[in-house]
């Protein structure tokens, strides 16, 4: 009987594993910043609660939380604001959106009031930057 045997040495491909994902990273934490930033620019204001409570959650654990509800509550004392949303697991990821528990009802409108986006537009504004980086970056990846 005959024995192969083949050895893979991975340790090239996983630093290369490793710093795309840095890479990567990076990108979706700029993403995630604009769309809030972006967010906070069209927000509809009444008090400024609203506009200030938008906050980011990174999967590599930054966040922005704090800041916006000590912001929110500023402007308006005893406006109860949503948790922060957590993000979980080893995907790259982030969350951006108020945490007011209204801020929903101003982006999609109820049966008594219009619908006044304001962060699905940030996101759209954002598509075609965030898609463009992630290519580069993968792109510079291929070129070694």
């Amino acid at each position: 009987m005959t024995l192969i045997v083949v050895k893979v040495n991975t340790r090239i491909l996983d630093k290369l594993r490793h710093e795309l994902r840095g890479r990567l990273e990076n990108v979706v934490k700029k993403t995630a910043f604009d769309i809030e930033a972006e967010g906070k620019r069209g927000s509809p204001v009444d008090t400024g609660a609203n506009r200030s409570s938008i906050y980011t959650t990174l999967s590599d654990g930054g966040d922005s939380y704090s800041p916006a509800a000590s912001a929110a509550r500023s402007q308006r004392p005893g406006l109860p604001l949503q948790s922060p949303r957590s993000v979980e697991g080893d995907k790259i990821e982030a969350r951006i959106g108020p945490s007011t528990f209204y801020g929903i009802l101003l982006e999609f409108g109820t049966t008594t009031m219009a619908a006044r986006p304001y962060m699905t537009p940030a996101l759209e504004r954002s598509r075609e930057p965030f898609l463009a980086a992630i290519k580069a970056v993968i792109e510079e990846a291929r070129r070694g």
